[in-house]
């Protein structure tokens, strides 16, 4: 196992889990989650491309390539995103979030059934203590509701399906310039639809909006998705999948110094949890790149030693 890849997903769960703070506070100056999706990806077209000029990386992708993006966009990134923001809707945002959260379980048992992939006794005792941390972030008050229910545990299989599916399609080899670049392409046209539909667009932001917008864009659409990708590639999807629950421990912490959110007990031992199976993946990925002596990473098409950017 890689420590640089350990080190690539935990600043990608960072990166995912301070930035819907900012889309909350982008909400009170008139946005909505459709629009922010739209902007967090459409926004950052012009910069990618001029960083894939600048780096003179190559824009062809073979027609593989493009579906596998396309199909990524769609039943990952985009359905993601619509159906757990839906979801809040219906039943309450802990709930939704937690029940989102399962996904490193069905990341888990995907890999081991469908790519026979072997996980050892650590990387499971991480997965049964970050799912216990993640349950105990439910909120359960308030009522349910069984279209909030399917909605969130969909964001769960569609994230899910992101995270194997960039494995599975080899689209970890591309350059992660590259990477983000097509997908924030189709995902804004994905987007134009449901927006279009349901009215969701608007250019009635705020200046401020507009900031937290383009903010999150920037962190999101370049640094949170090219280093959740080049994470993949390094340590695989299960393990990914592990380290990410590190994300709703950082929408805590950056809920209570921002938002002034109240801080319970259960969500105090749950991120204390959390950050367990980190250290616990960690410790055995730092353990094995010492072993190796080498870097197992380096199968991608571009060099691993230039980083992300």
């Amino acid at each position: 196992m890689n420590i640089k890849g350990v080190v690539f997903v935990l600043i990608s769960a960072f990166i995912f889990g301070f930035t819907p703070i900012l889309g909350k506070l982008s909400y009170a100056g008139g946005s909505n989650a459709i629009m922010l999706t739209f902007l967090r990806s459409f926004l950052v077209i012009p910069i990618l491309y001029l960083l894939l000029q600048k780096n003179k990386i190559p824009l062809s992708l073979n027609k593989k390539e493009k579906r596998d993006i396309l199909v990524l966009s769609i039943f990952g990134s985009s359905l993601t995103t619509v159906s757990l923001y839906a979801s809040y809707n219906y039943i309450s945002v802990g709930l939704a979030t937690t029940l989102h959260f399962l996904y490193p379980c069905l990341v888990f048992l995907f890999t081991i059934l469908f790519m026979k992939t072997k996980v050892n006794k650590i990387q499971i005792l991480a997965l049964v203590v970050a799912t216990i941390g993640v349950m105990l972030f439910c909120d359960f008050s308030g009522q349910g509701s069984v279209i909030g229910l399917v909605l969130s545990l969909l964001s769960a299989f569609s994230w899910a399906f992101y995270v194997i599916y960039q494995d599975f399609a080899q689209l970890t080899h591309l350059h992660p310039l590259k990477f983000c670049f097509y997908q924030a392409c189709f995902v804004s046209l994905v987007m134009l639809l449901p927006g279009l539909i349901w009215k969701k667009f608007t250019l009635s932001l705020t200046p401020l909006a507009l900031i937290y917008s383009f903010i999150i864009a920037i962190s999101v659409s370049i640094g949170a998705v090219g280093f959740l990708q080049a994470g993949i590639r390094l340590v695989g999807p299960a393990t990914t999948s592990v380290l990410c629950t590190l994300e709703p421990t950082t929408s805590i912490i950056f809920g209570l110094l921002v938002l002034n959110e109240e801080l319970t007990l259960f969500k105090a031992i749950g991120s204390v949890l959390i950050i367990a199976s980190v250290v616990l993946i960690s410790f055995t990925s730092q353990r094995q790149s010492i072993a190796e002596s080498g870097d197992t990473g380096a199968n991608g098409n571009y060099p691993t030693g230039g980083g992300i950017i």
